[in-house]
């Protein structure tokens, strides 16, 4: 029995929703790559233009350039591998096997770049030999425009042989990694790791912590608050307003950033069930120094 066109646009659709929803598939890198193609299109149609003078820079820097910032934009866009990093470099060997999968996904895109350009031809083509017409310019004879003419068609074929050979490389060397990470790893990743149970137990302990302090910074909050309004009960709620401002601003020189924080979070549309105090830890002493 076949399927319904809407049937078939229902699973299709069912099918990327899930998809996007696994952490298992790298849905940011995938959408990177697939605009590397765009943008080397949009560089070669509308940025790009060989000049006579400095071809070489101006090809390498078309080539390389873009590879190098893609693989910095995967990184910083990637909020998993930032989540694995953070605060790791007190146990660095950890640092790795925590974040080895985002950095394998940052490597993609520059690789494909890479691949996509060197298919091309033209940004290699340009940094060998530079721009075709100053080359056909010189040429006085018709063997000479000849020659000139195979030396870019050859200098294109070593371009496309170089993405065949990076394309292949890249592929051997993604097998052997992928296969010595699965046969390194745990046979169930259901099992915690000892550095998985510290993690669980030191957000637990920063937990309880914090919701420990909170009703004290509450009380104390309250204490700072009714004594401001004792001194000054006899002044106009308008100037009560002026004069509170002024006076949080001096007890808690984060006031200003506590108000854009939330703010933010007003914009956002974020429910909150209370004001709560936030401790951010810092230090090597682990001191709770500031208040979101």
């Amino acid at each position: 029995m076949s399927l319904m066109p809407a049937e078939i646009f229902s699973e299709i659709y069912a099918f990327l929703k899930t998809t996007v929803k696994s952490s298992e598939v790298p849905v940011k890198s995938i959408i990177i790559s697939l605009l590397v193609y765009a943008v080397k299109e949009f560089f070669k149609e509308a940025i790009f233009s060989c000049p006579a003078k400095g071809h070489n820079l101006y090809g390498n820097l078309f080539l390389y350039g873009p590879a190098a910032i893609l693989f910095c934009f995967s990184l910083l866009v990637s909020e998993s591998f930032w989540h694995a990093t953070t605060s790791t470099c007190s146990g660095r060997r950890l640092v790795w096997w925590k974040s080895r999968k985002y950095i394998y996904l940052a490597i993609l895109p520059p690789i494909i770049w890479l691949i996509v350009a060197f298919a091309d031809g033209q940004y290699f083509v340009c940094s060998e030999l530079g721009p075709l017409s100053t080359a056909l310019a010189a040429a006085n004879t018709s063997q000479a425009v000849t020659h000139v003419h195979e030396t870019f068609a050859n200098a294109r074929t070593t371009s496309q042989i170089v993405a065949w050979g990076l394309l292949l490389c890249v592929m051997f060397i993604a097998t052997i990694v992928l296969t010595v990470d699965r046969c390194i790893a745990k046979a169930s990743e259901k099992v915690l790791r000892r550095s998985d149970f510290n993690e669980l137990e030191a957000e637990a302990a920063v937990r309880i912590f914090n919701e420990r302090l909170k009703p004290e910074a509450e009380k104390q909050a309250k204490e700072v608050v009714e004594e401001f309004f004792e001194r000054y009960k006899n002044q106009s709620t308008e100037e009560q307003v002026r004069m509170g401002e002024e006076f949080l601003s001096k007890m808690y020189p984060q006031y200003g950033s506590l108000q854009f924080k939330m703010g933010m979070k007003e914009t956002r549309g974020k429910k909150k069930a209370d004001d709560s105090v936030q401790l951010i830890e810092s230090g090597p002493h682990q001191k709770y120094t500031s208040i979101n």
